[in-house]
């Protein structure tokens, strides 16, 4: 069985407390204030039964998994629509004081080993070989409220995983406040720290800190720290009780019967030691005469050959045996030789007195998990092999191996020789092993070659007993054989001897030349690079958060990466500012998902920009217009139901309206002229104040779609949209309304106005069509069929403009009989759909209305040409 863990933890220290927190070495420091949340790539890791691979890491004390959370809310952590850990979720504030760290730390002996201490004493997993490949740290150091610079807080969070098993903790240092009156779209609350985990609706846990002091209680007897088991389901900690004098220990009941003994060691606990002829790891004892034998299954995924195999392996004399039939994936079996290796750190003979081989050590259930670079053609393959005692024979084990990745073309019949290679196993931590080696095989025939791979593997087990010894190993496979019956027919013998290794590590490996030999014990990549220090790979930062600015190119260079301003765009590629272009005519503005571009007629060139970026990601613009007296662009965001408004005078984005009057809103219009807006709801169109924020209904109406206003005439016009062709297109002067067009729509869709030449035009979607009413005599006529599908609709100079399903903007003429269609390609090419488009008339915009001044800051509308003032609901 696979195991796979996750162990968040938060902690806490007041002045009174012991605890301290856990201390990385070069973390990531959280920088991205705009969005309010940094994303970093990880291993896969599992959470309430599913699994993730990214961690977005939120400024206001909150991590999640599916996306980023974005600015603060007062809300539930289970409404954010993705999982989350919530260790302090409130208005944090870090842009005056505090500090947000995080770093993926794998390789931390002393973190892993507190964890490892947590998860046994606290879930009962003793019994299991459970290992933390994965360690991922975040700190929210001495962090104030919103608009506040004290008091202060300073939690942690660490996150731990393998494959299948999920541990949280929380532990908490310096909690001051837990709510706090916090400032938000003007207006103030008091908003209350939030704790817990969420994962689905029937995956979640609540923790009621209602108080300064609850964060000093604790659920794993340890002050301050909360744990849970969060890998299928949240589970609490199972409760510790006092042992009975007579009661055996747990890991006494663990040890062979007749075969081992429980001893009591000095720094180690209780521990199963084999006696007499019999070796092993004292769970499990072979008879010296005994042979142990290995069932394998391989499920392989290689050159995209998948196949299963069953083997069997057997050790005789400290020699490992081993004979299969392979299918299609022979010949790839030919050049990889070494998941023997696994087995010879098992089962090889020690060449110093004390000194023992894996299985001694505790490896009766073993994990190893491996990669094969070949170095040439930068192949890789990928190993995880699970060993294990099995219960049918007492000196029969079994092996589950997954061989995964690509490697290079080897010919039916070539012949190979096998050079000897030796492994070194480096003790990281208790029952914890990495080994590196390098190997050669030589092709004499037919094609002479060489084929030279890295191998770096890590071994995990449950070590009981530290040895004093056993702080490196060296694995030397002597002798190396594997014969080709026939084309599918294999038999492979190995035999290495383990020998005692006591020269300086960076002796032993000569650091590879992209890392250092850090007090002459450990190799150490050099900045730009990572890896164990023996192999070291460039790190490819433009994969990672970078300084590169938004619009700017990263180049990926040898330890390092390089910036550039794409086109269009002038700087030093960490700070891009859009170059002086002609932008003083009249452009077309196209909104997409999260993103707001402008573009620009010259000469009938094109060229157009993005002029606001929400970084957050998790937006969906809709709907956009433009009111020309201020020189706003207002949209829909219906992810969070909210009207928005973006001042193109100072490039600010605010909220206009985010309560009942834009929920289930389908579309809305601007009247430039009397600062009103229009919004369409089921049911009824309301109007309301741009200048008062005051709404009131505006007339009944049971399906409104889109809108258009008529500035000139004061004509509100809008499509009622039905069921079998029997849409309209309405108009109202605020007093009755008229129907223009009763017959013939077929899905009717984006009204437009061409106020000056007084056409009307909409889109026939389903038939791939623009039509255009002349207002005056009330005819229409078709101006262009489309091969795309048409969505949005605007007119600019007596030209049309439309975004397809191709990506797309197109224009043609509006008054021509056999209009040229034309094409212009996305802002900075965006390949996305568009969600809405209006037009910028630079040197025109309607004087102000009779209106204007007549409601003193009220709704006024036009009724027959007249004012009229309504009283918001």
């Amino acid at each position: 069985m696979k195991y796979s863990l996750i162990l968040l933890i938060t902690f806490l220290i007041s002045s009174t407390f012991a605890i301290k927190l856990v201390e990385i070495s070069s973390p990531q420091s959280f920088a991205n204030w705009n969005s309010h949340f940094e994303k970093s790539k990880v291993p896969i890791l599992k959470f309430c039964g599913l699994k993730y691979d990214n961690i977005f890491v939120n400024d206001d004390g909150i991590i999640s998994f599916g996306f980023g959370i974005g600015k603060y809310e007062a809300r539930n952590i289970s409404s954010f629509g993705t999982p989350v850990f919530a260790p302090f979720y409130a208005d944090i504030d870090v842009t005056k004081i505090g500090k947000i760290n995080y770093q993926l730390v794998s390789t931390n002996k002393e973190i892993r080993e507190f964890i490892r201490k947590i998860v046994q004493v606290n879930f009962k997993n003793e019994e299991l070989n459970w290992f933390a490949e994965n360690i991922f740290v975040v700190t929210w150091n001495s962090v104030a409220s919103y608009d506040t610079v004290e008091p202060m807080n300073t939690f942690q969070t660490i996150i731990t995983w393998d494959h299948e098993k999920t541990f949280v903790v929380f532990l908490y240092k310096d909690i001051n406040w837990i709510h706090k009156y916090s400032s938000i779209r003007n207006f103030q609350y008091k908003s209350k720290v939030q704790v817990g985990l969420f994962g689905s609706k029937t995956c979640f846990k609540t923790l009621n800190m209602s108080s300064i002091s609850d964060f000093s209680e604790s659920n794993i007897d340890m002050q301050g720290a909360f744990a849970f088991d969060v890998s299928n389901s949240i589970n609490d900690p199972i409760p510790t009780s006092s042992p009975s004098k007579n009661k055996v220990h747990p890991i006494c009941t663990q040890c062979s019967k007749n075969n081992a003994t429980c001893q009591l060691i000095l720094g180690a606990g209780r521990c199963c030691t084999c006696s007499g002829n019999y070796f092993g790891d004292g769970k499990t004892c072979l008879h010296n005469a005994i042979n142990p034998v290995i069932d394998l299954t391989f499920n392989i995924n290689v050159n995209s050959i998948r196949e299963r195999i069953v083997a069997s392996m057997i050790n005789i004399d400290q020699s490992n045996v081993f004979s299969v039939r392979f299918g299609s994936s022979s010949q790839f079996f030919r050049l990889i030789p070494d998941f023997t290796r696994t087995f010879d750190f098992l089962f090889s003979s020690t060449n110093t007195s004390g000194l023992k081989n894996g299985f001694q050590l505790g490896a009766s259930y073993l994990k190893s998990k491996s990669t094969i670079h070949f170095l040439e053609t930068d192949q890789r393959i990928e190993t995880n092999l699970v060993f294990q005692k099995s219960l049918l024979s007492q000196n029969k084990f079994l092996a589950d191996i997954e061989i995964n990745g690509t490697l290079p073309y080897l010919e039916a019949g070539a012949v190979l020789k096998y050079h000897p290679v030796s492994y070194i196993y480096k003790k990281i931590g208790t029952g914890y092993y990495q080994g590196v080696g390098q190997r050669i095989i030589e092709e004499t025939s037919p094609n002479p070659k060489s084929y030279i791979y890295s191998i770096v593997d890590e071994v995990t087990f449950h070590e009981c007993k530290p040895n004093e010894y056993t702080t490196s190993l060296n694995l030397t496979i002597l002798t190396m054989d594997w014969s080709n019956r026939n084309q599918t027919n294999f038999a492979v013998s190995s035999k290495g001897v383990i020998f005692h290794d006591r020269a300086s590590k960076c002796i032993r490996h000569q650091c590879h030349p992209d890392a250092y030999c850090a007090d002459t014990e450990r190799c150490v990549c050099k900045p730009g690079f990572e890896g164990n220090g023996i192999v070291c790979s460039d790190v490819n930062e433009c994969l990672l958060p970078n300084s590169c600015d938004f619009f700017a190119k990263c180049t990926n260079t040898i330890s390092s990466y390089n910036c550039k301003c794409i086109e269009g765009y002038e700087g030093n590629g960490k700070v891009c500012k859009r170059k002086s272009l002609a932008r003083d005519g009249d452009s077309i503005v196209v909104i997409y998902s999260f993103y707001i571009s402008q573009i620009f007629a010259n000469d009938n060139n094109y060229f157009g920009d993005i002029i606001f970026k929400d970084n957050s990601g998790n937006s969906a613009f809709q709907s956009v217009k433009y009111n020309c007296r201020d020189q706003i662009i207002y949209f829909m965001n219906v992810t969070h139901p909210s009207l928005m408004k973006f001042d193109m005078k100072t490039n600010s984005l605010e909220i206009l309206l985010n309560n009942n009057e834009i929920s289930k809103a389908t579309t809305f219009e601007i009247d430039s002229y009397s600062h009103n807006i229009f919004v369409a709801k089921p049911g009824k169109i309301i109007v309301g104040s741009l200048t008062s924020n005051v709404y009131a209904k505006y007339i009944d109406v049971k399906n409104p779609s889109s809108l258009a206003f008529d500035t000139i005439n004061s004509l509100l016009y809008w499509i009622d949209l039905k069921a079998s062709n029997n849409s309209k297109i309405n108009r109202f002067n605020g007093s009755a309304v008229e129907i223009v067009v009763e017959k013939g729509l077929e899905l009717p869709t984006s009204l437009a106005l061409d106020q000056d030449g007084g056409q009307l035009c909409w889109i026939e979607f389903l038939q791939r069509e623009i039509k255009c009413l002349t207002t005056k005599f009330k005819k229409i006529r078709s101006v262009l069929k489309s091969n795309a599908n048409i969505f949005h609709l605007t007119i600019l100079n007596a030209e049309l403009y439309w975004t397809t399903n191709k990506n797309e903007i197109a224009t043609c003429s509006l008054y021509s009989e056999n209009p040229l269609v034309k094409h212009i390609e996305p802002a900075l090419g965006i390949k996305r759909l568009a969600s809405g488009i209006t037009h910028i008339k630079k040197n025109y915009c309607p004087l102000k209305s009779i209106c204007y001044e007549e409601c003193k800051g009220g709704i006024c509308v036009i009724n027959n040409k007249k004012p009229k003032c309504l009283s918001g609901e």
